[in-house]
């Protein structure tokens, strides 16, 4: 009869939470090259996606009308008449511009984020 606690049983013959533990850590040092680019790919589009929220949250405001709204910053000014698109079009152009750079960076830093974990993962094992 295994000894409780150090087999990873207990007295009723049940896995601890350290077997459990050490079987999760095992399947994650299995990592397969699709597993790692999947959790590669999602860490990437969500940290894209938080990039792009952070780049509309800090856009530019315009005088007397303040920040624009996220139709006329995702049609770059488009959908204004002509005055508006005279007058608030440059500042579209500037906080579409804006948007998708901290995007884009958002994303660089995701898509290095999961290689790290990844190769962190694969020296483990």
């Amino acid at each position: 009869m295994p000894v409780a606690g150090r087999s990873g049983l207990n007295a009723a013959g049940r896995e601890t939470g350290r077997a459990r533990k050490s079987e999760r850590r095992e399947k994650m040092n299995q990592m397969s090259k699709r597993e790692a680019s999947v959790v590669i790919g999602v860490l990437g589009f969500i940290w894209f996606f938080l990039g792009g929220m952070i780049g509309f949250l800090i856009r530019p405001s315009v005088p007397l009308v303040g920040k624009l709204s996220f139709n006329t910053v995702l049609a770059r000014g488009e959908n204004l008449d002509l005055v508006q698109k005279a007058l608030l079009g440059p500042t579209a152009q500037a906080s579409f511009r804006l948007m998708m750079e901290s995007a884009l960076i958002g994303m660089a830093g995701g898509l290095s984020l999961g290689i790290m974990v990844w190769l962190l993962v694969r020296k483990r094992s």
